[in-house]
């Protein structure tokens, strides 16, 4: 369990798309109690306030707020959270826009 703990300590934030076939939704995933905090203290840097899914404990975002992913990454970014993100969205450069291709 040494390596999860370590890694879970270098990633504030993960980013993955919602379903990894089709689509650009994108969900939230606060790994540490610091990102977790700034989300639930900044959820009005959203254009349209994300739902919590209990299910997958992340902020599910809508179609248009995932467009403008490339906005919310660098709100995190500047906050001096670390955020990584996995499935298709890790050849992705976090500054353009997010097409879900």
């Amino acid at each position: 369990m040494g390596w999860f703990t370590r890694w879970l300590n270098k990633v504030d934030i993960g980013l993955w798309p919602r379903n990894p076939f089709k689509g650009g939704e994108v969900d939230i995933y606060p790994f540490t109690a610091r990102g977790a905090d700034w989300l639930a203290d900044n959820l009005d840097v959203f254009t349209e306030i994300p739902t919590w899914s209990e299910c997958g404990r992340c902020l599910e975002l809508s179609d248009i707020e995932s467009l403008t992913l490339h906005l919310v990454v660098r709100k995190l970014s500047e906050a001096g959270l670390r955020v990584c993100w996995y499935g298709q969205l890790k050849g992705w450069d976090g500054k353009s826009p997010w097409l879900g291709e």
